[in-house]
């Protein structure tokens, strides 16, 4: 009985261990397509991101990876991050992963980085003017002709 005891304590902790290494082996490797272009990225809006000091747009559902591998949403992007992008034939964007340090060090597998395919880059649109009205000034009716 006290034998017994014994192995299965030792085979749990064993197992345990195992567990533990294996674990911390996936964590530390994510599968990143070799066609993501690494690229500087920065936060815009929910709809787009500006890559490489250009607008570009996000597709509706588009993935976005923080360096642990979690799926964050544009909002979180940190500024001024190195990310690799996932485009589509229209050169918007279906997945990103934020890269971790040691990512980062290692060779670009794909060295047209930041080149997007499709489309050339969409522009920041353009502010729209203010109605040309003053709080001072009350606007009056036109006077009727009877």
């Amino acid at each position: 009985m006290k034998h017994s005891f014994r192995w299965f304590a030792t085979a749990s902790s064993l197992g345990l261990s195992a567990l533990i290494v294996f674990g911390s082996v996936l964590a530390q490797s994510r599968a990143i397509p070799v066609e993501a272009r690494r690229a500087k990225i920065a936060p815009h809006n929910t709809s787009f991101l500006v890559v490489e000091n250009q607008l570009v747009r996000l597709l509706p559902g588009a993935r976005i990876y923080n360096d642990q591998n979690r799926t964050i949403t544009p909002g979180k992007v940190p500024q001024d991050v190195v990310a690799r992008i996932r485009y589509n034939d229209m050169g918007e964007i279906r997945e990103v992963w934020i890269l971790t340090p040691e990512e980062i060090a290692r060779k670009d597998p794909n060295p047209e980085s930041a080149r997007r395919p499709g489309r050339s880059p969409i522009a920041a649109p353009a502010p729209m003017p203010l109605p040309e009205t003053s709080p001072t000034t009350p606007t009056a009716p036109a006077p009727s002709t009877p």
